[in-house]
């Protein structure tokens, strides 16, 4: 991924889940590894070794120097400068899927999924994705919706018709199962 605006910036992603960072156009790179999984050690108790793998990075399409970093372990970074600082989020859910709000440079939508160990041992254990909603790039998660399919920001080319332009921004469009029975 180029990154910024300079195209001196590279990130790349490994088969592995590492993350390598390069200033200078490729010819020198630097492991994001480590500083990963210390900073994801801040925001999760567990300590497992999964921490600072990445599943999946993504570029905001408002701020070329933005980018996300979904994690294997359920930690997932930020970082406002192209890899030079991260900083870990945990929306207390493994993001499995997030989409970057096309507009508004800090407003994101989230899903994970839930595991069973989100359940007491006397409930019955049902696995089903549930939406979040973040307007300051994860420092808090508003949740939206469980039994979820799919998600979308509701953008439209026909705003001068909408009575205001933060209504426009802010519609969702959801798919779910109303009746909460499953996925």
């Amino acid at each position: 991924m180029w990154c910024g605006s300079t195209n001196e910036v590279i990130l790349v992603q490994s088969e592995a889940g590492t993350i390598y960072r390069s200033r200078d156009r490729g010819d020198t790179w630097k492991k994001l590894h480590s500083i990963m999984k210390q900073t994801g050690l801040s925001v999760i108790e567990d300590g497992s070794s999964d921490i600072g793998k990445v599943r999946k990075m993504m570029q905001s399409p408002v701020d070329d120097n933005l980018v996300v970093f979904t994690g294997t372990a359920g930690v997932n970074w930020v970082s406002e400068d192209c890899g030079a600082n991260l900083r870990a989020l945990n929306s207390g859910k493994r993001i499995h899927e997030l989409q970057f709000h096309p507009k508004q440079r800090e407003w994101a939508l989230a899903a994970g999924w839930t595991s069973c160990a989100d359940f007491g041992d006397d409930e019955p254990c049902e696995i089903y994705k549930e939406l979040y909603l973040t307007k300051d790039l994860g420092q808090s998660w508003q949740y939206l919706k469980s039994y979820v399919f799919d998600f979308s920001w509701g953008t439209t080319k026909f705003q001068a018709e909408l009575p205001s332009r933060h209504q426009h921004e802010s519609r969702i469009f959801i798919t779910h199962d109303p009746d909460l029975k499953g996925h």
